[in-house]
């Protein structure tokens, strides 16, 4: 059963929702049976009105439905660390038997070079950083399908990977590249810690092209689906409910930040957080979150084939379609097309006439075909509403 407050999904004899706590139903309770007194009751029992067949569980408490959303994404980020932490130590592992490391190690003892073999192995994890974090990723992704699918839930659903409009998708690719450029400029020209950019460099120092088959596939396709599933995904459908928006978007870009190591790469990644966050509020799926990451990740591939005025250049056309997309994809969202394309009906608007239109567009989706005339009116009410207002 579909939550009507905040659409998450419960069992179909819930009474109340395990997310927010709204009821589920807008029927009155049935009353409680009295039991019956002493004198007719044969076996003598109280039974009290609790444990009777017309009981309801309680409502849950908002700081227990808070505190149960905060640990279940705490939980879901716990599994994504210990998927690379086992990949790491993996290859490590399979490093240090095929060297003979481990063997040298303990005929030598103290006398072999500790410092020389963990720095070897410091730099080989380094070199092998694209395949590592591929590998890392695919396997996260499921385990986390797989929680679901034990549960019984459909991953796509309460990931909230819902369809939108293509030309929105489209919109988000620009916005992502436009939004990476300029944070890239910033951060070459502020005046930052020789310290923090030396960790931030030698975090991403393995990603360095040699091998762009991989990477491509690790860091701009896999790595953004998987972070997104989780910081969006489970984090914003479950801290939306119960700490409101406000808090929620906070609290997913901290954590999205935090899990980033490096001060300069937990500062830049709490802005992005923050603003894919947004998005998905808007949106209430996190497709155009993923669109949106992929392209930002994949910015700096052709971004650092650029200098002198050709930087210039990227960096002022950047600021200016941040600008133009943030208020297109945002501010003027939505409009009719993505009316249409909203098969999971999660657009809602405040305006009384728009959201008839939109009624009137899920009624005419449940037909076996709407004919253009029926679209084509009810574009023209949706033009007039917008006019009005």
């Amino acid at each position: 059963m579909k939550c009507p407050k905040c659409g998450h999904d419960n069992r179909d004899d819930a009474v109340f929702c395990n997310a927010c706590g709204a009821r589920l139903t807008d029927a009155e309770p049935e009353p409680e049976k009295t039991p019956e007194p002493p004198e007719q009751n044969p076996q003598n029992a109280y039974v009290p009105p609790s444990a009777g067949p017309y009981s309801h569980p309680a409502r849950p408490s908002r700081f227990r439905l808070a505190l149960r959303a905060f640990f279940a994404v705490i939980l879901f980020i716990a599994v994504m660390l210990l998927c690379q932490s086992c990949v790491i130590s993996g290859y490590l592992t399979s490093l240090m038997m095929q060297n003979g490391m481990a063997a040298a190690a303990a005929q030598n003892g103290m006398n072999f070079p500790v410092q020389e073999m963990m720095q070897d192995l410091v730099e080989a994890v380094y070199d092998n950083m694209a395949i590592i974090m591929l590998i890392a990723n695919l396997l996260t992704l499921f385990v986390i399908c797989l929680i679901f699918r034990l549960r019984r839930r459909s991953p796509a659903r309460e990931f909230a990977l819902h369809f939108v409009n293509p030309l929105r998708l489209a919109e988000f690719a620009l916005f992502g590249s436009a939004v990476n450029v300029v944070i890239s400029v910033a951060l070459s020209v502020l005046p930052l810690p020789e310290e923090a950019l030396e960790s931030f460099e030698t975090l991403y120092s393995g990603l360095d092209g040699s091998h762009l088959a991989i990477e491509l596939f690790a860091v701009v396709l896999i790595g953004p689906l998987v972070e997104e599933i989780i910081f969006r995904g489970i984090a914003m459908t479950r801290f939306c409910p119960t700490f409101g928006d406000a808090a929620a978007v906070f609290l997913s870009a901290l954590l999205f930040g935090l899990v980033h190591g490096t001060p300069i790469a937990v500062g830049y990644s709490f802005l992005v957080g923050l603003l894919l966050a947004l998005i998905y509020l808007r949106y209430r799926s996190i497709l155009p979150c993923i669109v949106f990451h992929c392209f930002f990740n994949l910015a700096p591939y052709w971004l650092t084939r650029l200098d002198g005025a050709a930087l210039n250049i990227a960096f002022a056309v950047s600021v200016a379609l941040t600008v133009v997309l943030a208020f297109s994809a945002l501010v003027r969202y939505p409009r009719f097309d993505d009316v249409v394309c909203d098969a999971a009906g999660r657009i809602r608007v405040k305006d009384a006439e728009k959201q008839a239109v939109i009624d009137d567009v899920r009624r005419l989706r449940t037909k076996s075909e709407a004919s253009a005339e029926e679209i084509e009116e009810l574009r023209k009410r949706w033009s007039e509403a917008g006019r009005r207002k």
